[in-house]
């Protein structure tokens, strides 16, 4: 892989998708500050690339060939790649992820979380900030916050417990109470 010439496409491509989100060359020369006449080179070098032309050219701004749209499309997937990229870095960097530790038997609908957190799911309690369990013999009371659920339907009457191993930490405190909040 040529890295230069790749991340010369990349650069590319992303300079036609915000071309194509503001309708005008010169506003996305202005908003990336660089002349409107490289952007414009760097743009027929795409269409070159891509053998057929990518944009429409007006007197009041640019509009999508279907080529043009097709790349567009690419190019968006591309972006949320790379954004999917920095917000793991940034996970990464700051230790957002909580970890929650689930039994096999137990499901739990997670999508109304916080979309600011991550949620990893462990194998062993003990790797866990906060867990589900179906065992109070594996709590510790003394050393987590911890509320008993009772679970009941017309045949079954089952227990849970939902633990907080660390109380100090805002993310894994807001989970819990997340979790105790759905459940109950």
């Amino acid at each position: 892989m040529n890295i230069k010439r790749e991340s010369a496409i990349i650069r590319q491509m992303l300079y036609l998708l915000a071309t194509i989100r503001n309708g005008k060359i010169t506003r996305t020369a202005e908003e990336n500050g660089i002349k409107t006449s490289n952007l414009s080179s760097l743009l027929k070098d795409l269409e070159k690339a891509a053998g057929v032309p990518l944009l429409n050219r007006k007197s009041d701004g640019v509009e999508p060939t279907t080529a043009g749209r097709e790349l567009y499309k690419l190019a968006r997937e591309f972006e949320e790649t790379l954004q999917k990229f920095r917000n793991m870095q940034s996970r990464i960097k700051h230790n957002e992820e909580v970890y929650l530790y689930l039994p096999p038997n137990v499901e739990v609908a997670l999508d109304a979380y916080d979309d600011r957190e991550y949620i990893t799911v462990v194998d062993s309690f003990h790797e866990s900030d906060v867990a589900i369990l179906n065992d109070a013999a594996s709590v510790d009371e003394a050393e987590s916050e911890t509320t008993r659920v009772i679970v009941q339907n017309n045949v079954l009457l089952t227990n849970l417990w939902i633990v907080c191993r660390k109380k100090q930490d805002e993310k894994a405190v807001r989970l819990y109470r997340f979790l105790v909040d759905s459940i109950m």
